[in-house]
């Protein structure tokens, strides 16, 4: 585990999955329905241009059974009696994927944190789809994750990031699962 020097935080596991708990993942989001989602990004104007494939996970899902229990189990920082789930989906990048700069919160919706699992079974680093952390100003990458399978990668849910697209040469989709946290009131 390391964090990043930022006024919010963002903080990295790795090697949290078994090799095979990495692959029965893998193997069951490759198999998944997805729908196109475009999202309207207010700090972008509510363009919508932010063209994204996603699979919404309810709390019954089977990868819903495999994930979160093992989230709860390894992520020893989190304080899981305090926080809630308030959505958990999977988004599915090709290298035409557009995901526009944007935070998961907004600054008033405060406590909100992000848990981005890197769900592929195998990456090269040549295949890119790096998610990239920016300045509240946009003017600066404060920190970009490498794809690494089974990475997770924790943060402030009103940190603006977005997903770079694979490159064309990448071999699978770019597969993420996203957790969306909040605390719960009693304990903000």
């Amino acid at each position: 585990m390391r964090s990043i020097d930022y006024s919010k935080k963002i903080t990295v596991y790795d090697n949290i999955f078994t090799d095979k708990e990495n692959l029965d993942i893998y193997e069951f989001i490759s198999r998944s329905n997805f729908t196109r989602s475009n999202v309207d990004v207010q700090i972008l104007h509510n363009r919508d241009i932010d063209v994204k494939w996603r699979s919404d996970i309810d709390p019954a899902n089977p990868l819903s059974k495999i994930t979160i229990p093992i989230y709860r189990e390894r992520i020893e920082h989190i304080d899981w009696n305090k926080f809630h789930i308030k959505s958990h989906y999977v988004n599915f990048s090709v290298s035409n994927t557009v995901d526009m700069i944007h935070p998961d919160s907004r600054g008033f919706e405060k406590n909100g944190f992000t848990l981005l699992h890197y769900a592929n079974y195998k990456w090269d680093i040549n295949w890119h789809g790096n998610t990239n952390f920016y300045s509240d100003n946009l003017e600066d990458v404060v920190y970009s994750s490498l794809i690494k399978p089974g990475r997770i990668v924790i943060f402030d849910s009103t940190i603006p990031h977005s997903a770079t697209a694979p490159s064309s040469i990448a071999m699978h989709p770019r597969y993420t699962i996203a957790t969306k946290l909040i605390l719960d009131s009693e304990h903000a």
